[in-house]
């Protein structure tokens, strides 16, 4: 994919499929790659617009949402050491 980011709360995003060679022989099935993954970002952006609502919030403070995020925040933390080496 590729992102532009146009102001802090702004960006575009344009994604590229990668598909086997054979699939642009049948338009259906390019129809429906396109129709699948359409629906799967119009499903996340509301999600992510609510993310970024409440980090906008007074109340918001970093950390994981859950305990699910336990590698993802021990991963941060690794990077954020060695970026500051």
């Amino acid at each position: 994919y590729e992102m532009q980011i146009d102001r802090h709360d702004h960006i575009h995003l344009r994604i590229h499929a990668l598909a086997p060679p054979e699939f642009k022989e049948n338009p259906d099935t390019v129809a429906a790659l396109i129709e699948a993954v359409t629906k799967v970002h119009l499903e996340d952006i509301p999600a992510c617009e609510a993310v970024q609502r409440g980090i906008a919030s007074q109340l918001w403070q970093p950390g994981p949402l859950s305990k699910q995020e336990a590698c993802l925040l021990r991963f941060h933390r690794h990077l954020a050491e060695k970026l500051n080496d």
